[in-house]
């Protein structure tokens, strides 16, 4: 059908719409299909499945630990940025969060006033998350 669809373009007989009305399928399947030709001479599918999953791998977790020990107060990102600077790999924000609860590090929220009492810049409009210690279990405070 792309070669169809395609053929049909380049004999100039018809609109876009009236292409996509006649081949029954939407005015942007054809933006798309004649847009890749032009682009990069081909009509043939890309390249099918899903991006893959990046992950940490567990050689490299002592160096993420090594980070969150070193500055508990720091955000995701900011860890992730630190990483790719140690190793010379980036991650997403995401990825690190993922390598933190693999750790068996818990998000905590540090609350914004308490850093600002101690004399630290507040954070800016994301909020600042520490990161707790691994825990057993979530159990109830001791009183």
């Amino acid at each position: 059908m792309r070669q169809r669809i395609l053929d049909a373009y380049l004999a100039r007989e018809e609109s876009w719409e009236e292409i996509a009305k006649r081949f029954q399928v939407g005015v942007a399947t054809v933006d798309r299909l004649i847009g890749r030709w032009k682009r990069t001479g081909t009509i043939a599918p890309r390249r099918p499945g899903p991006r893959p999953h990046y992950r940490v791998p567990d050689s490299q977790l002592s160096k993420v630990k090594r980070l969150l020990d070193a500055a508990p107060d720091s955000t995701t990102q900011e860890i992730a940025d630190a990483y790719a600077k140690a190793t010379g790999v980036r991650v997403s924000r995401p990825t690190m969060g993922r390598a933190f609860r693999r750790l068996g590090y818990t998000r905590k929220k540090v609350v914004p006033r308490l850093r600002a009492a101690v004399g630290e810049e507040p954070p800016g409009p994301q909020g600042v998350f520490g990161y707790g210690r691994p825990t057993e279990a979530h159990a109830p405070p001791l009183h």
